[in-house]
């Protein structure tokens, strides 16, 4: 009896292994399937992407990024974070997503597509869904690129110079799909041989170490360390700096979208 006893125990044990090992395979299937595949060649332009979930959760995170053009030789670069995990996080990350793209063909300003993905959270519904964006119109003219960002409610992203200086290269808005009318002030920043521009979610500032939560000010030291680097390598130091200060796994997904205009 107490063999069998132990036998059924081990068994539902392995039962909920299996179940959780299955939950987190549909949850990064699926998580996937809501980023782009790879990131597209922009003349000019390095891209580079790094997306690590939180280990310990078997859930949707809600960070997401997309690349891509939106015609007469401009692009579009977004970054997002969804409130909350799992399906409903999901369905609100597929949403955003696909009205930023359509709304970007039809729109230029960075504000209007923002607007336009705030009316559409809005109506979808449920209440007390809300999301934080970063959006930004990328086109080469003389001398280099033009950039221009607006945050919902976002980490505002970070423009490293070619001479090493760290700046912000975004202003504070509203969140989106928390109230029917946001503030989405524009920032317009030149870009030039060398610069470097770094979308992020919460997740990299906020990780926990023993001397308290990473923060922004350390990101941009060390971001301020990559002078030189290229996009991919800027973003694997990022990611570096970021986990070596960290205790245990993320509890938040860690996203970034690193653009640098390229030399020569």
């Amino acid at each position: 009896m107490l063999a069998q006893e132990l036998g059924r125990r081990a068994g539902i044990a392995l039962d909920h292994v299996r179940l959780f090992d299955a939950q987190r395979h549909i949850a990064m299937t699926l998580q996937r399937s809501l980023l782009p595949p790879k990131l597209p060649a922009i003349p000019g332009i390095e891209l580079a992407a790094r997306y690590r979930p939180a280990l310990e959760i078997a859930e949707v995170g809600g960070d997401f990024y997309d690349v891509f053009a939106v015609g007469g030789g401009a692009w579009a670069l977004a970054m997002g974070d969804i409130s909350g995990k799992g399906v409903e996080a999901a369905a609100l990350t597929s949403l955003a997503r696909y009205t930023v793209r359509a709304a970007a063909r039809e729109h230029r300003q960075p504000r209007e597509i923002l607007s336009l993905l705030n009316d559409a959270v809005m109506a979808e519904g449920p209440e007390g869904r809300f999301l934080t964006v970063a959006f930004a119109r990328l086109r080469q003219q003389a001398g280099g690129f033009r950039l221009t960002t607006a945050c919902g409610g976002h980490p505002l992203p970070l423009l490293l110079r070619a001479d090493g200086t760290v700046e912000q290269a975004a202003r504070p808005g509203t969140l989106i799909g928390f109230v029917e009318t946001v503030h989405l002030p524009e920032k317009v920043t030149e870009l030039a041989a060398g610069d470097v521009v770094v979308f992020y979610t919460d997740g990299l500032p906020d990780v926990r170490g023993p001397e308290g939560t990473f923060g922004e000010e350390r990101l941009a030291a060390v971001l301020g360390g990559c002078q030189g680097l290229t996009a991919d390598s800027t973003a694997a130091r990022l990611e570096e700096g970021v986990l070596a200060f960290l205790q245990g796994e993320p509890r938040d997904d860690l996203a970034m979208l690193v653009l640098r205009v390229s030399e020569g």
